[in-house]
């Protein structure tokens, strides 16, 4: 019964279709009705391995395994197909009661482990293939990761860390994974002094292609540790910092001294400061660095999500929010990196004052400009 309930609409496809090229083609019997086609689709293990491996959620290939003997033994042959990409997202865990926090630092050991699409997949085709909550410390996650190894070792490409600590048993965990290259840092904190101890034996850290920062203010200072991501192998560079105001010089150098020890070469940097005191100068002076490396530059100094395109947008682009009259940021970048806005497609400003204006005389020089928003 649960079989027929959830592949009725796939039944009903194949008789439609794929069956009847069969039978035109002359290897099956004449069908008399849609019940006796649905029992030779259902008996047919070619065709219902194609069905089964557009089953992606685990729970539900769980019960196909249940069903019968020969359920299982196709599910255990057939990988999930629906896909060719998958990504792992470790979290804090979002359902531990807040009124707990006044009591105890619950977050600190409440974790959420999950396999989702990939972050760059449309909102509307995302899902959530399997979730795992686990305490740190009195629980192993080990399980949970042999898990998905057993069903998507070479489909899993992303990991996704959000205010979890970077451990080197995650980095073991997830390098075993062969063609996982992006990893996304969100307010994570560092990775542990065992690092320090036996780096080569991370093999992973060599293998990213893509990295995306977002650490704020207080998160800010685990760029010391989070530096460690960027490989001779980056060819993608998303940095989202808010950092503290006395640690502003400290990490730009960060970043810029750890591109130039391996000599990183990027098709896309993707560079965003929201904080509008952050000093101009040395939004200048990264940015100035990355366009030298980078062949698609895009960046953005605005607080104003309008200024932002989205992540899977790859065209070079700026956007920028004056804070003030006095605010000469358009100018700066104008001045340090022509080169960017020559070959900016995408140019967003806003908050525009009558003293910014004769700043704006820059337009007639953005020769591949095909987009202009001024507000």
């Amino acid at each position: 019964m649960f079989v027929h309930t959830v592949f009725l609409r796939s039944f009903v496809f194949i008789s439609n279709t794929a069956f009847k090229l069969i039978y035109l083609q002359g290897l099956m019997p004449v069908v008399r009705d849609e019940g006796e086609t649905k029992a030779l689709v259902y008996h047919n293990d070619m065709l219902m391995k194609k069905i089964i491996g557009n089953v992606e959620k685990f729970k539900d290939r769980n019960s196909l395994e249940l069903t019968s003997r020969r359920f299982r033994l196709l599910c255990l042959q057939t990988p999930i197909s629906r896909r060719k990409k998958y990504a792992i997202r470790l979290e804090a865990d979002p359902n531990w009661p807040a009124v707990f926090t006044l009591l105890m630092r619950p977050r600190k050991y409440s974790s959420r482990l999950s396999i989702v699409t990939c972050s760059v997949d449309p909102e509307d085709e995302r899902q959530e293939l399997v979730s795992y909550r686990y305490k740190e410390n009195k629980q192993n996650a080990h399980e949970f990761y042999e898990g998905v190894r057993k069903r998507l070792l070479n489909q899993i490409v992303e990991f996704e860390i959000k205010f979890r600590r970077f451990t080197i048993g995650v980095l073991e965990e997830i390098q075993t994974f062969p063609n996982l290259n992006r990893i996304i840092v969100k307010n994570a904190r560092n990775f542990s002094a065992e690092v320090d101890d036996e780096p080569e034996e991370l093999v992973v850290l060599n293998r990213i292609t893509s990295l995306e920062l977002t650490l704020d203010r207080q998160w800010s200072s685990e760029i010391a540790r989070m530096k460690r991501l960027i490989g001779p192998n980056l060819k993608h560079f998303c940095c989202y910092v808010t950092p503290c105001q006395s640690k502003n010089q400290w990490f730009i150098e960060e970043i810029m001294v750890e591109m130039a020890i391996h000599n990183v070469e990027l098709d896309l940097c993707r560079l965003i400061f929201p904080d509008p005191q952050i000093p101009r100068i040395l939004i200048t002076a990264l940015t100035q660095f990355m366009s030298e490396r980078s062949r698609i530059m895009q960046v953005f100094v605005s607080t104003d999500s309008a200024d932002i395109i989205p992540m899977n947008d790859r065209s070079p682009a700026i956007g920028i929010q004056f804070r003030d009259e006095k605010d000469n940021t358009l100018k700066l970048l104008y001045d340090a990196c022509p080169l960017i806005f020559q070959q900016a497609k995408i140019l967003r400003i806003s908050n525009l004052h009558d003293d910014n204006c004769d700043q704006l005389d820059i337009l007639p020089r953005i020769y591949s400009m095909r987009e202009l928003q001024i507000s």
